[in-house]
């Protein structure tokens, strides 16, 4: 009987661990890099005044404004040169930081990231003058939840995923195996409503490879996918500037003529 309890003990086990410890794994906050200063803007997103660190880099006549979801082990200052070089490639570019990250207010949950991304998103042709069709969601690792989720809810420009993952539990444990998961994107991706763009390194060491040809196979078109033979998590623009340059050049045409 004992033996029949065990595998049992051991599945209640993992949800347990699961649930007290999966937030803080999936939220590891950085110190932050930065100090709030005039090029932070803040962001208001509830009613006892807490607020995210934003980042806006405008473009004068830029067609279209990126809405940049970083990493997990991020923020506002380490990817800013990568927000920079979008920016000379023509675009306008606005990128926050999670809750508990650079320097913004609060604590990072799954719900309460996806919510204020939300009302940001809400916020842009007001605060910044860009319609919805002009916006190209950007989720970068663990910001493709929340950009996936958008897609998903509106009709943006477009979709760009860079390292992104299938689901977390997949990535920590190989399969979807508990009653729950976090940021299950393979499940949202289905749904999306606007063309996308899949970026992954072959020998990513952090989101194995498999993960962005599942999405990507899992997404509607119209849709493209660019693999880097040699590219790990964080190095596809360093590394491979020129590959990154032709993949969203391609993916304005595929934007413009879908």
């Amino acid at each position: 009987m004992i033996f029949l309890l065990l595998p049992v003990a051991g599945y209640l086990g993992l949800c347990l661990y699961a649930a007290l410890f999966t937030n803080g794994r999936v939220f590891p906050a950085p110190p932050s890099g930065y100090r709030d200063s005039p090029d932070i803007l803040k962001f208001r997103y509830n009613e006892a005044g807490d607020a995210v660190s934003m980042v806006y880099l405008p473009t004068p006549g830029s067609s279209y404004l990126v809405y940049y979801h970083h990493g997990n082990g991020e923020d506002l200052q380490s990817v800013l040169p990568r927000l920079k070089f979008l920016q000379q490639m023509g675009f306008s570019v606005l990128s926050w930081d999670y809750p508990g990250y650079g320097t913004s207010d609060g604590r990072s949950t799954e719900r309460r990231v996806q919510q204020i991304a939300e009302l940001i998103w809400e916020a842009i042709p007001s605060e910044f003058g860009f319609r919805p069709e002009q916006v190209i969601l950007y989720g970068r690792s663990l910001g493709g939840g929340p950009a996936i989720r958008l897609a998903v809810r509106h009709q943006a420009a477009g979709l760009i995923l860079e390292g992104c993952f299938t689901s977390i539990f997949r990535v920590g444990i190989g399969a979807s195996v508990l009653p729950w998961d976090v940021f299950n994107n393979q499940a949202e991706i289905r749904s999306i409503q606007c063309p996308v763009l899949v970026m992954h390194g072959a020998d990513d060491p952090v989101v194995p490879f498999s993960h962005g040809l599942r999405l990507y196979q899992e997404a509607p078109e119209p849709k493209t996918f660019t693999w880097i033979g040699d590219g790990g998590h964080s190095d596809i623009i360093e590394k491979f500037p020129e590959v990154y340059y032709n993949s969203l050049t391609r993916f304005l045409e595929l934007i413009a003529n879908p």
